[in-house]
């Protein structure tokens, strides 16, 4: 954790409430339960997630949490504890109470994070908008919020460049040699790093000394080898916050598309023949790293899960298989050896696709698209529950690989 001594001085609203007053209030606190604090900063239909603190890009360092750190869990299955308010974050934040559920499985990254026990009711405790909030942390028993007052929100920009100090010659040298090798590696650098990289160079993260946030920082000192965007195609995927050469477009797919044989698994597979002799099997959660230091990319930008890359580029030799039985104990999203994959016990897909069934998904599907002009993908997850496959990845990777596969004679997947 990191204590909010380190934030940028600015004008702000602080209010410090003890967990015990807060935990007092409730009617739901069990003083016999181990809980956990944390801000919940995601909550959809189908996923939400828990970070251990909410720091405001604009106004701090640019905190950042690995996967490790940050607690995922499905709304579906989640008491939401003693409200009917329906919940919003991405406008506003949310301190909430919850106890530990052990770990998961993250289906979009196939990384293991840390969940939530569903048989206690998570529960709110406070509330602010995001936009004015600086901090929002538990920290020595209490919650610390600090908000930016309503008249400073609008103008705080202008009032904290006149501070704005200079960089000498050698940190922008470092900066850059840092984004380049950035680019090198995956066409991009992505913004968020910045912070982490000025601090090395100089020993501060806070871009706000020298310029009012990243976009104007790489224009007033770095604009004449790059260029910041606030979102980036590449590869038909959205990036949000990208630093690029100032020769690159913007669309990446206009200058050449990263197809399957483009990416060098010769070394990758090698290892992960050697990683699966043993064991006969690969923890999935572990493949990221793997696939950054045998393919220098950032898996993400070629697939949108460890199950789609396998599918894109290890197929040949290696299958990702949701779970297995070992010593009867089921381990979760493994990489198995093609050949060896009938040595262990797989979950079985218990709804079997057939035409009658991809016909009757294809007319539900229709009458959606007639009626609303699209189909979000994102409501797929839960729109085939209705059908009886309680979870899509049991027939394909993703949904674009679900429509190509059973769907295709009628619809097409668009980003």
């Amino acid at each position: 954790m990191v204590n909010t001594e380190n934030l940028q001085e600015v004008n702000y609203i602080e209010s410090r409430t003890s967990l015990d007053e807060l935990n007092a209030k409730s009617t739901m606190f069990d003083s016999s339960l181990s809980y956990s604090y944390g801000v919940l900063t995601m909550f959809s239909k189908a996923f939400a997630c828990i970070k251990p603190a909410f720091y405001n890009y604009e106004y701090s360092l640019g905190i950042e949490y690995k996967h490790s750190e940050i607690v995922i869990f499905d709304p579906t299955k989640a008491s939401m504890g003693d409200t009917d308010e329906k919940i919003n974050a991405q406008k506003n934040l949310y301190l909430v109470r919850y106890a530990d559920g052990g770990v998961t499985t993250n289906q979009k990254t196939g990384e293991t994070q840390p969940t939530i026990d569903y048989s206690v009711p998570l529960e709110i405790l406070l509330k602010c908008t995001k936009k004015q909030c600086v901090c929002l942390e538990v920290l020595e028993n209490s919650a610390i919020l600090r908000m930016l007052p309503p008249a400073e929100s609008n103008n705080l920009s202008k009032s904290i460049s006149v501070a704005n100090r200079e960089i000498d010659e050698s940190t922008v040298a470092i900066l850059e040699s840092k984004i380049n090798a950035d680019i090198k590696r995956q066409g991009f650098a992505y913004a968020s790093a910045l912070p982490a990289y000025l601090g090395e160079a100089c020993g501060t993260r806070d871009v706000r000394q020298y310029a009012d946030g990243v976009g104007s920082f790489v224009k007033k000192y770095l604009d004449h080898s790059f260029r910041y965007e606030s979102s980036y195609l590449y590869n038909g995927k959205t990036i949000p916050g990208v630093i690029l050469l100032n020769n690159s477009n913007k669309d990446h797919t206009s200058i050449a598309s990263l197809e399957s044989h483009s990416v060098d698994v010769s070394s990758l597979l090698s290892e992960l023949e050697v990683l699966t002799s043993d064991t006969g099997y690969y923890l999935a959660s572990e493949m990221p790293r793997l696939i950054e230091k045998h393919c220098l990319i950032n898996y993400k930008t070629v697939a949108q899960s460890i199950a789609e890359f396998t599918d894109k580029y290890l197929s040949s030799k290696f299958t990702l298989v949701k779970e297995i039985a070992v010593n009867g104990k089921r381990i979760p999203n493994v990489i198995i050896p093609n050949d060896r994959v009938g040595e262990f016990t797989t979950e079985i897909i218990a709804v079997e696709l057939t035409q009658e069934l991809i016909e009757s998904l294809e007319d539900r599907i229709q009458r959606i698209i007639d009626i609303n002009g699209v189909f979000l993908c994102s409501l797929f997850p839960s729109f085939i529950r209705d059908f009886g496959i309680e979870d899509y990845h049991d027939y394909a990777s993703s949904v674009e690989l679900f429509v190509d596969k059973y769907l295709s004679s009628k619809f097409t997947y668009h980003w």
